[in-house]
């Protein structure tokens, strides 16, 4: 049975050819070829970045096939040629599509791309009714004296956080406000203004740079408490490539209570403008507060001191991981600090202190770190948390809270630092 269709199969499909090739009697020509049919245009549109900051620019080029007009729509319009090139000024933040529909007498056919623009102001802008992004830690002392009878915290986890909002309603005043929880569970509140009626300013100088002010010690005084506040000049530190962030250091003075709070102050790299991949180091200058106490009174250091730093933090994107390390080389009497006169009887006797960062992670735009120290004569233990600032996270700004963690109950430290720095 197999062998008889294996015979038939080809002989029917034979006849059916022999008839699809056949004439039909009589004596005509075969018809015209039908010709092919025009094919429809095709359109392709590129930008030269897919994100873009206000004040720039974004280059759009685009093409087609098959096409004898164009015609743009959507963040771009009117009649264009079938290819070329145009640069648009980015002048407002948000979402733009550039849409192009090109046509033939086959028929049309549309791309499109899309741009995001972001918007950040420095800290040298002239801004009214602004609310900068803002976070710090708060370091609490209670002392009697000049000593530290107990010492508490607030900024790390869900239980005790610290809330900070820095409000710029004019060009003549700044408000800062504090808020949180204890680890004890006691809470607190601060609302400070800073106007010319109530704030004195003494310009103050990096200890590596005794000739340009860096800082300005700020004070307020108010009917329960003084503040004292170590900002950044911000024209300083935006010839040094710092732009978008500042730093304070803020001491509020409620006997007996005395509140140390690192601040910073700027715009927070938007979450979609942090890359997410590659990586980056970004060098920082960080300025501290340092509280060394030893009850036997064998510390010639012993008291308040000013530590001045820089360290290198190493950023994988990819992985969202940190990691680096800073080093305190300078160290100034606090009260000859606060003096703001340019010249240090510098501290010699106290080694340098390098403080290395461990299991260091990245979310969004944001990153924390845990940090250590141990160099034989000092061990403490604490957290370095910070933000991406400005443009494609190109600046950093970190708080810094470390802790003795020597057994010794005679000698102890506290060390309350601010940094801020950028991309090399």
């Amino acid at each position: 049975m197999i062998k008889i269709f294996n015979k038939i199969i080809p002989t029917i499909a034979l006849t059916l050819i022999i008839t699809s090739c056949g004439g039909g009697g009589g004596g005509g020509g075969s018809d015209s070829p039908t010709p092919p049919a025009t094919p429809a245009a095709t359109s392709s549109i590129s930008l030269s970045s897919e994100k873009g900051y206000v004040g720039g620019t974004v280059s759009v080029t685009w093409s087609s096939t098959n096409a004898t007009s164009c015609t743009a729509s959507n963040a771009w319009t009117g009649t264009k040629g079938t290819s070329g090139s145009e640069t648009f000024s980015l002048e407002g933040a948000g979402s733009f599509t550039f849409e192009i529909s090109c046509s033939g007498s086959g028929g049309s056919g549309s791309a499109s791309a899309t741009v995001q623009v972001f918007q950040y102001d420095k800290q040298t802008d002239d801004v009214t009714n602004k609310t900068w992004d803002a976070e710090g830690f708060a370091t609490i002392l209670e002392g009697i004296n000049g000593w530290v009878t107990s010492f508490d915290y607030s900024g790390e986890d869900s239980t005790n956080l610290l809330t900070v909002t820095a409000f710029e309603p004019s060009d003549s005043s700044f408000e800062l406000d504090y808020s949180g929880t204890t680890a004890d569970g006691n809470s607190f509140d601060f609302s400070l203004v800073f106007s010319d009626w109530n704030t004195s300013a003494t310009l103050l100088y990096d200890p590596d740079d005794t000739e340009n002010a860096a800082y300005a010690l700020i004070r307020a005084t108010y009917a329960d408490a003084v503040v004292d506040g170590f900002l950044t000049l911000p024209d300083y530190f935006s010839t040094q490539g710092i732009d978008y962030v500042s730093s304070a250091l803020v001491e509020i003075f409620t006997s007996p209570t005395y509140y140390l709070i690192p601040t910073n102050i700027g715009e927070f790299t938007e979450t979609d403008d942090v890359p997410s991949s590659g990586t980056s180091s970004k060098t920082f200058d960080t300025l501290g507060y340092y509280y060394e106490a030893s009850v036997d009174g064998g510390n010639i250091y012993n008291g308040y001191i000013v530590a001045d730093g820089q360290g290198t933090l190493d950023f994988d994107f990819s992985n969202n991981t940190v990691g680096g390390s800073f080093t305190y080389d300078t160290f100034v009497p606090y009260t000859s600090f606060k003096e703001g006169a340019g010249t240090y009887n510098l501290i010699t006797q106290i080694p340098n202190q390098t403080i290395t960062l461990s299991n260091g992670t990245i979310s969004d735009n944001s990153f924390i770190a845990q940090i250590d120290i141990n160099d034989g004569e000092t061990t403490g233990s604490g957290l370095i948390k910070g933000h991406f600032y400005g443009p494609n996270a190109d600046e950093i700004a970190v708080n810094i809270i470390l802790l003795d963690n020597d057994s010794n109950e005679n000698d102890f430290f506290i060390f309350t630092a601010g940094g801020i720095g950028q991309t090399q």
